[in-house]
């Protein structure tokens, strides 16, 4: 009982001072952490906008924005970095408000996609920021950038971030590779390119890769 109190006091005293913690310690410890600084290293899975980021280690993934607007204008996706910042709940997304960033390595190979179904996006917080893939989930709606997805069971939104998106068509079945985030307080899950998605064609049980399109500029 003692080792346990005086561990959890050393990993409280560790965060006040934001030295290092794995992406899990955060979501598990989420609303204690929330204002404080964390020390955390990982490799870009998705690059939004130049100050808005996702970032995954072996244990998780999350958001990182900054009020710098080109604070991540050098990083790529693949770079892995250490970020010191606070943790933050922004309209229901966790992220952290980075102060400082260095860049450790480049083209580092990203994480596998975790294959999930809708029901552990919705209900899980703690996959915020990771790189998720759904299987064969219908496009029920779609409007613009937005789009809703269904596996028969639950239902999500999804959101195109970047320019010269994919037309999805209602009926339309797909894998979908995305990072799970939230946006008003409602879950989402957001593709990085149109390499994310897969289209089945009808009378076809393999899927189609969509084509590449070439570069991707985010905003």
């Amino acid at each position: 009982g003692v080792l346990l109190f005086l561990l959890v006091g050393i990993l409280s005293l560790a965060v006040c001072y934001g030295d290092v913690v794995n992406i899990s310690y955060i979501h598990e410890h989420f609303e204690d952490l929330k204002g404080k600084e964390v020390n955390v290293t990982g490799v870009v899975t998705a690059k939004f906008k130049n100050n808005l980021i996702v970032i995954q280690d072996k244990t998780a993934g999350i958001w990182l924005w900054s009020s710098d607007k080109n604070k991540f204008s050098n990083v790529e996706v693949g770079d892995e970095i250490n970020v010191l910042g606070k943790v933050k709940d922004h309209k229901g997304l966790r992220e952290i408000e980075v102060t400082k960033i260095k860049i450790l390595s480049h083209n580092n190979p990203l994480p596998d996609p975790k294959i999930v179904k809708i029901k552990d996006i919705k209900y899980n917080k703690s996959l915020m920021g990771t790189l998720v893939k759904l299987c064969k989930v219908k496009v029920t709606e779609v409007s613009g950038k937005k789009f809703v997805i269904s596996d028969g069971t639950e239902d999500i939104e999804g959101y195109f971030k970047y320019n010269d998106y994919l037309t999805l068509k209602v009926g339309d079945v797909i894998n979908l590779t995305a990072v799970v985030g939230c946006y008003e307080h409602t879950i989402q899950v957001y593709p990085r390119s149109n390499e994310d998605i897969e289209i089945y064609q009808e009378k076809e049980s393999n899927p189609t890769k969509t084509p590449n399109y070439g570069s991707i500029f985010f905003i």
